[in-house]
């Protein structure tokens, strides 16, 4: 009997794991209410590369490592599940982002972590 009430069960709950991992990133316009309102937030890299970032409304974007004044010029978009950008002539990457407490993650097209954003 027990092994009966297991199986539907654990398929439920990875249903259910499936759609609050689905529900957790944050919409385009959160995005850009968050973050595209032209102040400076933290950004790091996987590899520990610490920028501050700068996302204007009118789409233009700043990079600017950490313990610098040389500011890269990109620029960045909304996407239909996230946001996109585009640095300094090279090729535009887009890009879901996930709350996670007071940290964002930003996550790739594979879903793969590109930096963590704090404001």
């Amino acid at each position: 009997m027990r092994s009966n009430f297991a199986l539907p069960l654990a398929i439920v709950l990875c249903g259910l794991t499936t759609v609050a991992v689905a529900a957790k990133s944050m919409s385009p316009e959160e995005i850009k209410a968050t973050f595209g309102t032209g102040v400076a937030f933290a950004s790091t890299s996987p590899a520990g590369a610490r920028y501050s970032l700068v996302l204007k409304a009118d789409g233009t974007a700043t990079r600017t490592p950490r313990k610098s004044k040389a500011a890269t010029p990109g620029t960045w978009r909304l996407s239909k599940d996230g946001y996109c950008s585009k640095w300094s002539g090279g090729s535009e990457n887009c890009y879901t982002v996930e709350p996670d407490g007071t940290k964002y993650t930003v996550l790739d097209a594979h879903g793969k972590t590109a930096a963590v954003w704090s404001k």
